[in-house]
């Protein structure tokens, strides 16, 4: 009998010796690698550290802080350059010689050199001065949409909405009542097509219903007119043949 039969996994509480793989040393030594690491975080040793002190506490007059204080830092300090050194040094004589007399003011006069190792050639450049012909904006000229009868690139994305309905309206009114063929360019069939803010779900059916009776309407006055331009023509046509035999002398019996 194996001495492995009653030896059961952590992770699958099977037995490892019921495993199809034959298992050498190697394999039996990554098993136990894995129940020891199983092992380690069981429930007991998982969560959080309860009445245990994690981030600990060192007094200020521990030795270990006190040996650190006494001993000097080892490392590269920061080095006042030598000319800092003789600028103030050169301020502070000038204070103290006109302690006891009026007092100046100590300017310090910039010995660097206005140019650097900039050619003067490169000032020549015309990088902000370029001369050209002073072209004035050319107007566009407005394009009307075929489909919609409406301006091209006037509203926002040439979209019917209200808003722009609206503002179009306005504009009519400001030139006049001079055209009297159009009276307002928000239609009914306009009113109905946009949904206005707050809209409830009866207003909605509403609007939908009155819109559907409006294009119904609407097809019946265009079958009618079919019909009226229909006969219009016939009879016209009767008239103009009347008419060319009436010149032509044939006599006409109605």
């Amino acid at each position: 009998m194996n001495k492995y039969d009653d030896n059961k996994s952590r992770f699958t509480e099977y037995s490892i010796s019921s495993s199809t793989i034959t298992r050498n040393q190697q394999l039996e030594l990554l098993d136990k690698k894995f129940e020891q690491a199983f092992a380690n975080y069981e429930d007991d040793n998982i969560g959080p550290l309860d009445c245990y002190e994690i981030e600990g506490f060192v007094p200020y007059d521990t030795s270990l802080l006190l040996q650190y204080s006494n001993k000097p830092q080892q490392g590269n300090y920061y080095k006042i350059p030598s000319h800092s050194i003789k600028r103030l040094s050169n301020i502070a004589e000038l204070q103290n010689e006109n302690s006891d007399s009026e007092d100046l003011i100590s300017v310090e006069v910039n010995k660097n050199l206005k140019w650097d190792c900039e050619s003067i050639l490169s000032t020549n450049s015309n990088i902000y001065n370029r001369p050209k012909i002073i072209m004035e904006p050319s107007k566009q000229k407005i394009k009307i949409n075929l489909h919609t009868g409406m301006p091209v690139n006037v509203f926002g994305k040439n979209k019917l909405t209200q808003n722009n309905l609206i503002q179009l309206n306005k504009q009519n009114n400001d030139l006049g009542n001079d055209c009297n063929t159009v009276s307002s360019v928000m239609s009914t069939l306009s009113q109905l097509s946009v949904r206005p803010k707050g809209e409830g779900t009866e207003d909605r059916k509403q609007r939908k219903q009155l819109l559907k009776d409006y294009r119904k309407e609407r097809r019946k006055e265009k079958k009618n007119n079919r019909v009226a331009f229909k006969v219009e023509c016939q009879r016209q046509s009767k008239v103009a043949v009347a008419t060319a035999n009436h010149f032509a002398g044939n006599t006409i019996l109605h």
